[in-house]
């Protein structure tokens, strides 16, 4: 967590807050292999009993059901629910939204969201909860924005 936080501190030194949103670039192409979910625009939604390799949505949620088990699931613009008896077996990960574990879930790796601040829960459980604030801005926020603004571009080619 410590390269995060100094991560985060550099970045905020280094660029002024007001135009952080502005001057960040972000290329959006993702390639999903035939095992992956990824849906732009709409849900996701990985059905009781199914396993899939990476659940993903952009400008969308993740829902994954009891009994479903998916390696590793993200929201972009979104966010990723586990319902009771659900398996992710890696990272759940939300940029704009939160990750909802219903009890019984079981999430394998780090739960990390992005929103009002950067959230991050190990794999033991600690938990790190991250703002800064630049100038009266929240650092998070305009990183967050830098990286959605574009979500729609977003490039999905799938895998066979």
């Amino acid at each position: 967590m410590s390269k995060l936080s100094l991560m985060l501190a550099a970045l905020a030194l280094a660029t002024p807050a007001a135009s952080l949103a502005d001057e960040v670039k972000i290329n959006c192409d993702l390639k999903a292999d035939k095992d992956d979910v990824v849906i732009k625009g709409k849900d996701v939604v990985i059905e009781a009993g199914r396993k899939v390799k990476d659940a993903v949505a952009v400008d969308g949620n993740v829902l994954i059901k009891k009994g479903a088990k998916v390696k590793s699931a993200v929201a972009l613009k979104g966010k990723v629910t586990l319902e009771a008896g659900a398996t992710v077996e890696d990272s759940a990960v939300a940029l704009g939204g939160t990750v909802e574990v219903g009890e019984g879930a079981r999430v394998g790796g780090s739960r990390v969201w992005v929103d009002q601040g950067i959230h991050v829960i190990d794999e033991k459980g600690a938990k790190v909860d991250l703002d800064l604030s630049v100038n009266g801005s929240s650092l998070s926020k305009l990183v967050l924005n830098a990286i959605l603004k574009d979500i729609r571009s977003c490039q999905i080619e799938q895998g066979r």
